[in-house]
């Protein structure tokens, strides 16, 4: 989850596709675990926002062994999403929200962006012909933001991804744990050099609270008096509590269904999601027939000593889930947004060109509970 180029919260989960399950929590939600992400993964981070145009971002990456090294690949974007149940993030992104809003309709009034603050550094410049006291200079060592150069500048627009950036490959593997304090030990040391002291308890000794470093917009020193009106407030608020997404995924290659999908979908190479009504009663009638005849064929192979227990355990295995699959159909009424079919081809007819496999993907779940109501 992002919140422009320099900000970032991971989380990982189990793969479902390791065994098909979903670990969850005594609230039913999924199991996720705090992780630290590598130099390459920040950078492909970096890189969606500046390609995607979007600061708040979501995204998945796969973490996979290739021989000795592990390669993360981006699999999904899902654009506009927030992390759940962490109010540090909440604190953060609302905080970076202000700084680009503020960067965007009154950029001279920016002092800098929060999420840079890692990234600046401070060196000391002195001349030892010259009685003055050393000054400090910051230098941004970020490319997505530049600083003005003067109070009358004001801050750079985002760039774009240069043509010339190494592909992510290139990039160092080792993981970063680099510390996100805005004051690092070495600058302080530096800063302490500069101002001529600074004991511990010097609060010059806070790289975000120096005013070396933030001056713009000041003439003489002290701060611009005026009158501001307030015009408005900007609320970000994340919905409710609603009950858990859920997921089934099934390979299958029954004549009924690759019928059905050939019937509504525009190009037998392309995904078809169904929420409508009609397509939704014309499925679950095909799954109803599919079924019957499934049973019939189950209980015949069941009831032989001789039948392969492979099969009939596969046979079993498949008419669960279709089984399963009927039962989320009808459990409500059909209609609204709680049901979402989706049916991807997987191989196809050399001769017709025409899907031969399917997966069906049913997701359900995400309404509002009555916690969420009263919420």
């Amino acid at each position: 989850y992002t919140v422009g180029p320099d900000y970032g919260h991971a989380e990982a989960r189990k793969s479902p596709a390791v065994d098909g399950k979903v670990v969850r929590d005594s609230d039913g939600k999924e199991l996720r675990f705090p992780v630290i992400l590598s130099l390459r993964e920040k950078e492909i981070a970096r890189r969606i926002v500046l390609v995607f145009k979007q600061q708040i971002c979501g995204f998945d990456l796969l973490r996979v062994q290739e021989g000795d090294s592990l390669v993360s690949y981006c699999c999904d974007v899902n654009g506009w999403s927030f992390v759940k149940n962490s109010r540090k993030y909440y604190d953060d992104c609302a905080q970076l929200l202000q700084e680009y809003m503020l960067a965007a309709v009154k950029p001279k009034s920016l002092q800098g962006f929060s999420a840079l603050d890692p990234l600046l550094s401070t060196y000391a410049t002195w001349d030892p012909n010259t009685p003055e006291k050393p000054k400090k200079e910051t230098i941004l060592a970020d490319d997505f933001f530049s600083e003005p150069s003067s109070p009358n500048d004001s801050f750079a627009g985002p760039a774009t991804l240069s043509d010339g950036a190494p592909p992510i490959r290139e990039i160092a593997a080792g993981m970063s744990a680099d510390p996100t304090s805005r004051c690092s030990s070495a600058t302080s040391e530096i800063e302490r050099n500069a101002s001529g002291g600074g004991g511990k308890g010097d609060p010059k000794r806070n790289r975000g609270g120096s005013d070396s470093q933030h001056s713009w917009g000041r003439a003489d020193g002290a701060p611009k008096t005026h009158q501001e009106e307030l015009r408005c407030v900007i609320a970000v608020i994340r919905h409710g509590d609603r009950t858990p997404k859920q997921k089934l995924k099934m390979t299958i290659s029954y004549p009924v269904f690759l019928e059905y999908y050939a019937r509504y979908a525009s190009n037998p190479k392309k995904d078809l999601k169904i929420k409508n009504k009609g397509p939704l009663l014309d499925f679950l009638a095909n799954l109803k027939t599919l079924i019957a005849s499934e049973e019939e064929a189950y209980d015949a192979k069941s009831g032989d000593p001789n039948a392969d227990k492979k099969e009939v355990k596969s046979l079993h295995k498949a008419l669960f889930k279709l089984k399963h699959m009927r039962d989320v159909l009808e459990r409500w009424k059909i209609g609204g947004l709680n049901r979402k079919l989706q049916i991807k081809p997987q191989k196809w007819d050399d001769m017709t060109g025409d899907a031969s496999e399917l997966m069906l993907i049913m997701k359900w779940g995400g309404n509002l509970t009555k916690l969420g109501e009263r919420q």
